[in-house]
C-alpha cells in the first residue's frame, strides 16, 4: 500500500512500499517490444542464411559471419558467453608444511629435485655456487 512521505523542502510525495509496483507491467513480465524486436531480428537473419537465400538458416548466417568477420564473431561470443565461470579448482599438490629455516626450504627443494632455475632468485643467488654441482638439481639429466 502506498504511503505519504515529506521531502526535505516540505513537499508531500506518495511512495510505493518496497517490492510494490504502482501500475505498469507486473513484475517479471517481459517487455513486449523488446521481444518483438528480437524475434524480427532472428527471422531476418534466418531468412538470410549462409548465402543470402536462407541456406542453413540462422546457423548458416552465423557460420558465414564467422568466416568473413572473425572480429564480429569474437565480439558476439563475448556477449553471449557467461561473464562468470563457475569452476571449482582443487589443487591436490598442496603440501601443508612449515619450514623453520632457509636451510629447511633448500633441503626440500633438493628432495623434490626442483631445478635451480625455478628457485626464487634470492635463494638461487645465495646458493648458486654450491648447488650447480649437486646432482639432484639437474633437470632430466641436463646440467
Amino acid at each position: 500500500m502506498p504511503r505519504k512521505m515529506k521531502t526535505k523542502n516540505g513537499k508531500v510525495m506518495i511512495v510505493a512500499d518496497k517490492g510494490e509496483r504502482p501500475g505498469g507491467r507486473a513484475k517479471g513480465t517481459p517487455n513486449k517490444i523488446t521481444h518483438e524486436i528480437k524475434q524480427a531480428f532472428l527471422n531476418a537473419v534466418t531468412s538470410v542464411g549462409a548465402d543470402g537465400k536462407g541456406t542453413d538458416g540462422l546457423e548458416g548466417y552465423f557460420r558465414n559471419i564467422a568466416i568473413k568477420r572473425a572480429d564480429l564473431t569474437m565480439a558476439m561470443m563475448g556477449r553471449l558467453m557467461p561473464m562468470e565461470a563457475n569452476v571449482k579448482h582443487e589443487n591436490h599438490n598442496v603440501v601443508d608444511a612449515a619450514y623453520e629455516t632457509v636451510a629447511d626450504v633448500l633441503e626440500e627443494f633438493k628432495r623434490r629435485q626442483i631445478p635451480l632455475d625455478m628457485w626464487p632468485p634470492l635463494l638461487r643467488r645465495a646458493e648458486e655456487g654450491k648447488l650447480k654441482l649437486v646432482h639432484d638439481i639437474k633437470r632430466d639429466g641436463a646440467a
